[in-house]
């Protein structure tokens, strides 16, 4: 649990032979007012104990416990990390219905997801919601976030360099590269230094070079 350091009350109160009479009473007052701070520190840790236990068991009563079978189907509901444009923050979060495959320990589930989602198909119960079949539809429309959602970006299909800034100093340029990976989505991408992009993307450098070399007359990056 790690270090906790003593309270003033904890600290032992030592009793000195020497002294007067008065003295003498004095420490003998203070010992005993330490030792009822002491009392009243434990006995409102204790009483903050039984009504977090009280707190929690009222919770559990109104809580229900989700559990799923194979073949069972199940909304998502996604974050918006991968959503951008106008009004991004209200795309709805619940897509779907996907059908759980099976069940990964106590409170995770597999799921057939559509590789476009880019996001693995085990998930976390908290993440699903049970789906409830309407009674006058026999069937249902899956709805997926790429269906819904104009701007939905998919993940990457290869290594690539989505944008690059130069910083102009007076003594030499800096250039930086917005790089997303193979099976991210773009907005998880990542910028990089030039050393960096040597060591990491030798491949992405080359055809940057190539991209710039054309287009400003042979003249490549720095």
């Amino acid at each position: 649990m790690g270090f906790r350091p003593l309270a003033p009350s904890e600290f032992p109160l030592l009793l000195t032979p020497e002294g007067s009479r008065h003295q003498q009473q004095e420490q003998v007052s203070a010992q005993q007012y330490v030792q009822r701070i002491a009392h009243r520190h434990s006995q409102v840790t204790e009483a903050l104990k039984v009504a977090h236990q009280k707190a929690k068991a009222r919770r559990d009563q109104h809580r229900t416990p989700l559990e799923f079978q194979p073949g069972d189907r199940v909304w998502l509901k996604l974050d918006k990390h991968g959503f951008k444009g106008q009004h991004h923050k209200m795309h709805p979060l619940r897509y779907g219905p996907y059908k759980i495959l099976e069940r990964i320990g106590d409170n995770a589930y597999r799921h057939k997801l559509p590789p476009q989602l880019g996001i693995h198909d085990v998930l976390n119960v908290n993440n699903l919601k049970p789906f409830e079949p309407p009674l006058l539809e026999e069937e249902v429309q899956v709805h997926h976030p790429m269906d819904v959602i104009q701007d939905f970006q998919p993940p990457l299909r290869e290594n690539t360099i989505l944008e690059q800034h130069t910083q102009h100093t007076r003594a030499q340029n800096y250039t930086s590269y917005l790089v997303g990976q193979k099976g991210e989505l773009p907005v998880q991408a990542r910028w990089y230094s030039t050393a960096k992009m040597l060591e990491s993307f030798p491949h992405l450098m080359s055809e940057a070079r190539d991209a710039s070399g054309s287009k400003q007359g042979g003249i490549g990056l720095t």
